[in-house]
């Protein structure tokens, strides 16, 4: 998930999935086998499941720290959880009465309220009025054919319907908003690009001025020099744009975009870009996109040369650049004006 403060978020109960998609990551990368989206969505999905219906209990504490589930409003009674969920005037079950003795009841762990009930009547042995004695206001309630409803607290503390954006909302994380996130994400960016360029706002990208303090050879660290100019070590500063190869990309860039506030900074890049990423004019979309095109194909090039020994001319990267942020445009509508007139023509769009 992507977050206006400038992150990706992943998450869930942060002491138990966390820890259990960890592990689980850990013994597939330990088996020899890729681990790839699809799997890691079919373990988060598994692993959604065994919390749905109390595969795992959780605590109270935990329950009212992120406000979760509030309580159910029973229909027919399939969809609540007999001992986890909150639908009755007596709160959760589990608060009483222990996993142990609903094994012993002969009842299972992931019960809904229609599985506790037959003919009007509860399952649970007599026994339990005298071991749990507030189980003597329990009234077998009247289900329905219709489904349950469940309810959430939400971040206001008011109750509502549950559906998954309001759960999001109530859960995700808070942050300081950054002024730059709309010159990262927005609705036409091209997202292998925005991926990268949100890695370079945030310096997270593995530059050599970061890998060569865990190199422990004092001899391969010394031999690190940036791939594209081959004259200093590489960085986040040097490489957008301070690097001979990077600023003449990006002087091409600007001038095809005639944005002449462009310097060898990222920052002042971003910063100048800033002001304007409110407005949808062709112009400014078309900027963004060249800006995350020019950032993604940089990087790119820095990698092809150190990996993979191919390595392109300026021109020919900056080729690159306007054939793809070409061919998106195509993808794109907007309303006729001046603006768009100009860019059909710098772009070639029919």
């Amino acid at each position: 998930m992507v977050t206006n403060g400038g992150g990706v978020w992943l998450s869930g109960d942060g002491e138990m999935v966390s820890v259990i998609l960890a592990q689980s990551v850990i013994t597939a990368r330990h088996g020899g086998f890729m681990v790839t989206i699809k799997w890691l969505m079919k373990e988060i999905d598994g692993l959604c499941l065994r919390f749905d219906m109390g595969g795992f209990r959780f605590s109270k504490g935990f329950l009212e720290r992120v406000g979760v589930v509030k309580g159910s409003v029973l229909g027919d009674g399939r969809l609540t959880s007999a001992w986890y969920d909150v639908w009755s005037n007596i709160g959760r079950i589990t608060e009483f009465v222990t996993i142990r003795s609903i094994f012993q009841a002969g009842l299972k762990n992931m019960d809904s309220v229609h599985d506790i009930i037959d003919n009007g009547v509860w399952k649970w042995p007599q026994s339990w009025y005298i071991d749990f004695p507030i189980l003597q206001q329990l009234q077998v309630p009247p289900l329905s054919n219709s489904k349950d409803v469940i309810l959430w607290k939400d971040i206001d503390g008011g109750v509502k319907e549950f559906t998954v954006s309001l759960a999001w909302n109530t859960l995700r994380p808070r942050a300081t908003k950054v002024p730059w996130y709309r010159v990262v994400w927005f609705e036409h960016c091209i997202p292998r690009h925005a991926f990268l360029l949100w890695l370079l706002m945030g310096e997270n990208l593995k530059t050599q001025d970061k890998l060569k303090d865990w190199e422990r050879n004092a001899s391969l660290s010394n031999s690190f020099v940036c791939a594209l100019c081959k004259s200093q070590i590489d960085s986040h500063d040097h490489l957008f744009y301070n690097c001979v190869f990077s600023s003449q990309l990006c002087l091409m860039v600007s001038t095809l975009l005639e944005w002449p506030s462009w310097n060898n900074s990222w920052r002042d890049i971003r910063d100048s870009l800033v002001p304007y990423t409110s407005r949808r004019i062709v112009r400014v979309v078309v900027t963004k996109l060249a800006y995350a095109a020019m950032t993604y194909f940089i990087w790119q090039e820095r990698n092809n040369r150190f990996f993979k020994g191919k390595s392109r001319t300026v021109n020919q990267v900056f080729e690159v650049i306007y054939s793809t942020v070409r061919m998106k445009i195509l993808s794109l509508k907007f309303k006729d004006s001046s603006h768009l007139r100009v860019m059909k023509d710098t772009w070639k769009i029919p």
